[in-house]
């Protein structure tokens, strides 16, 4: 049923000015060999350019995809996660230069305390999630929690397919002043002007748990970029022990700059 809301509807908001690039023929300065760079470099080169040149003030490929290499493991210093929107984009890439070993990552747990050997403080997710609710829903049962917990993911991704429609990539249409009076505040004030506090757990292990921010702190936008229909509905399943390929959260086994490592020695 929460795969279902993923139908794609018309983007909504005002499209971005479009600026004239330069011709096939030109020759093209990339500033920096991060992810986005080579992957600038390689969508111009299967365009038909040819006069391509990245300029890097270190000595190495990947930018901010930086992982130190223990004992043959790969220790994930910057990129470290990829979520169901990256089947769209990177993992695709990956597989296609031959780095794309997908590990799904298990669900974290929880300390409810500051210490995780108090008495009830370690929580698997799914029982943090739930346990937060009871204070909405006046009720310990754990279905009735989980029906709250639905129905709020339900009306956040209706809401953010209201306000944004579907789009590619990160980055929605701009949107317009009354979508972002709509958006005022923190990411905790527009949970709470939309009645959507049932989420409040599911943005914390999303946002505060990885070292985004607070959501007291947080502006709205950016809490609904990161926190997409997919993302959302990947997290709740993943909270029930119901996420199946594509919709969960994974890692490349061998790492993140091994992807742009392999592009640039291929493609030269």
């Amino acid at each position: 049923t929460l795969r279902s809301l993923l139908e794609p509807v018309p983007p909504q908001g005002l499209p971005f000015p479009r600026i004239r690039g330069p011709n096939t023929s030109d020759r093209v300065c990339i500033v920096g060999a991060g992810p986005a760079g080579v992957h600038m470099a390689l969508s111009l080169k299967r365009r038909g350019y040819s006069n391509l040149t990245i300029y890097e003030k270190s000595n190495r490929v990947g930018g901010m995809s930086f992982d130190i290499n223990y004992r043959g493991v790969p220790q994930h210093m910057g990129t470290n996660l990829a979520d169901p929107n990256y089947f769209d984009n990177l993992i695709p890439l990956a597989q296609e230069y031959g780095a794309g070993d997908l590990v799904k990552i298990p669900t974290a747990n929880v300390w409810a305390s500051n210490s995780g050997s108090q008495p009830g403080s370690q929580l698997l997710t799914s029982q943090y999630i739930l346990g937060s609710l009871v204070a909405l829903t006046n009720s310990s049962s754990p279905q009735v929690n989980l029906g709250f917990l639905i129905q709020n993911v339900v009306r956040y991704v209706r809401l953010h397919k209201e306000l944004f429609g579907s789009y590619s990539g990160d980055l929605m249409l701009q949107p317009s002043a009354r979508v972002m009076v709509r958006l005022r505040g923190t990411i905790l004030d527009f949970l709470t002007r939309e009645n959507l506090l049932a989420l409040v757990p599911i943005f914390k292990l999303s946002i505060t748990q990885p070292g985004y921010g607070y959501l007291d702190e947080t502006p709205a936008l950016y809490g609904l970029i990161w926190n997409n229909p997919k993302l959302l509905i990947a997290l709740a399943l993943r909270a029930l022990k119901k996420d199946e390929d594509p919709m969960s959260v994974y890692i490349l086994g061998n790492g993140y700059e091994n992807v742009w490592k392999r592009v640039v020695e291929k493609e030269g």
